[in-house]
């Protein structure tokens, strides 16, 4: 069973705030008016780094495609600035006793521990635009075990997530995430259009449609029915939402009276230019232009019928934050803004086969009843660690997919399997050789044995972990692999009895001798 921790930072005037959380408790955003023991510390240098981390990443954009240029150890240096910025350099700073509070907490293996970077009214937005999802945690503490150097948004082994979350009520309050459902409905807007006399220009993507294509129809077919999709090709600027609702209401009669959830996925070109988001559209004229951000975020308001649970951008720049007149701007920004529960962005120019590895990635988590920010984090964990190769992070894509909530926790798409993961406690009676399991131990850690003339207590325990299907939807006699009686003693008595991989033995004394 997994242990959530979760930090909350907030990132002020020449101000980091954090506030830490357990389990169900995780940490709200920090409001200025907050009255709270958590730490805060002055960071004096902190507009210096702002600045370096600003324009080494826009250096590393410009010459990642050049291998005699790229070093990996450049988006080392760049993790180790935004490191620097959130958790502090000097050994003074309050805030190493946080990360010495969480560094403790992983050692438990099962704990996986949540940064929320959070964006309220008191946060400055200049700050939110550097791409933190490059920062490269490290710690050291008194012992050679306790040092830890990772990427921490892009490494499943650090058990760190790293998400973006978005409020903007004075007091910081956030709703719970929307029920899970059964399957996904997913509408996919593709601009594949060119138009070389506007500037900048757009480029012909047509070619790319064949692979998105086979991508989500391997998608659906892999899906055990969980996935339905429909591709609108070049949509239009003026009717793009219409269509949007057509596909959702057509999937939803497939669906019968499964209860979905709504994504949207973008692909085309896009682009941050003077603070503002923009996409692909087919204009009335017939050729496609630049749609600004506000203008397609407002398509989706609150009140309108058919508001996505997710909106995914796979286009360049579309997770970049501008700022304008004190408000966020860009593609990703805008929709949440208008409080779409997750999205999802690049603040890269990307290419789609790589992109394509991870929403290959990213679709199958959530399928599996990953949330959202677990499936990020198995994308970039991809993309920054391809399988069969040992040239780890070499190129910026690992850092590209961005995701914001609206939420207080990352929503979940899909409700978990019927099949858990559960523990139970075995032994065999000593007396009579009966096996003897319980799903539910007793407090004084013994088990009865439940043959009739027996009924000793039996102190030799083992923990064990099985597979408990939904007794909601199996019944117990007429499955003969689940025909135990009241006390789960199996009623097969031919049948071999299942081996179970123990995982550990704890002898307790007893009181009972076995007999001669």
């Amino acid at each position: 069973m997994i242990n959530y921790g979760g930090l909350s930072i907030n990132v002020k005037k020449d101000t980091v705030a954090c506030k830490l959380g357990r389990g169900d408790s995780f940490p709200s955003p920090i409001n200025g008016s907050e009255k709270t023991e958590d730490p805060e510390s002055q960071v004096t240098n902190i507009w210096v780094e702002l600045k370096t981390a600003k324009v080494f990443h826009k250096v590393l954009n410009l010459i990642k495609s050049d291998d005699n240029l790229f070093q990996d150890e450049d988006f080392e240096l760049l993790g180790e600035i935004l490191n620097k910025i959130l958790f502090g350099k000097r050994a003074g700073d309050v805030r190493n006793l946080v990360v010495k509070n969480m560094v403790t907490e992983l050692k438990d293996k099962n704990t996986l521990y949540r940064i929320f970077l959070d964006c309220t009214p008191e946060t400055d937005l200049n700050m939110m635009a550097l791409p933190w999802e490059y920062i490269r945690f490290k710690y050291k503490g008194e012992s050679e075990k306790d040092v830890i150097s990772c990427f921490m948004a892009a490494d499943l082994d650090s058990r760190f997530q790293f998400i973006r979350r978005f409020c903007d009520n004075e007091k910081n309050n956030l709703d719970k995430p929307s029920e899970e459902g059964d399957m996904l409905n997913v509408v996919v807007l593709f601009s594949g259009g060119e138009n070389t006399d506007i500037k900048p220009e757009i480029r012909d993507r047509s070619k790319e449609i064949k692979p998105v294509k086979t991508f989500f129809e391997t998608l659906k077919n892999d899906s055990a029915g969980k996935l339905n999709y429909r591709i609108i090709e070049d949509p239009r600027q003026s009717s793009f939402y219409n269509d949007i609702v057509a596909s959702h209401d057509e999937m939803q009669k497939e669906n019968g009276e499964k209860q979905s959830k709504f994504i949207i996925h973008y692909i085309g070109h896009s682009t941050l230019i003077d603070q503002r988001g923009k996409l692909v559209m087919k204009f009335p004229d017939g050729l496609v232009n630049w749609m600004d951000d506000f203008e397609f975020a407002k398509a989706f308001k609150m009140g309108k019928r058919c508001r996505p649970d997710m909106m995914i951008f796979q286009s360049c720049d579309s997770g970049k934050i501008g700022v304008i007149d004190s408000k966020i701007t860009g593609l990703a920004a805008c929709m949440v803004s208008e409080k779409i529960e997750s999205v999802i962005g690049m603040q890269n120019e990307i290419d789609t086969d790589t992109t394509l590895g991870f929403f290959k990635m990213f679709y199958e988590a959530i399928l599996k009843g990953s949330d959202v920010s677990e499936a990020v984090t198995i994308g970039r964990h991809y993309l920054g660690q391809p399988q069969g190769s040992t040239n780890h992070y070499k190129d910026n894509s690992f850092g590209s997919p961005v995701l914001f909530i609206t939420t207080e926790i990352p929503p979940r798409l899909l409700k978990l399997p019927s099949e858990t993961v559960k523990t139970i406690r075995m032994t065999i009676c000593p007396w009579c050789s009966q096996d003897v399991k319980e799903t539910e131990a007793p407090s004084d850690n013994y088990l009865k044995c439940p043959r009739e003339g027996c009924n000793r207590r039996n102190p030799m325990i083992a923990t064990v972990k099985y597979k408990s299907v939904d007794q909601t939807k199996t019944s117990r006699k007429k499955d003969p692999k689940l025909a135990t009686s009241s006390e789960g003693i199996n009623k097969d008595k031919d049948r071999e009895p299942k081996k179970l991989n123990i995982e550990k033995i704890t002898p307790l004394n007893t009181e009972e001798k076995k007999p001669d």
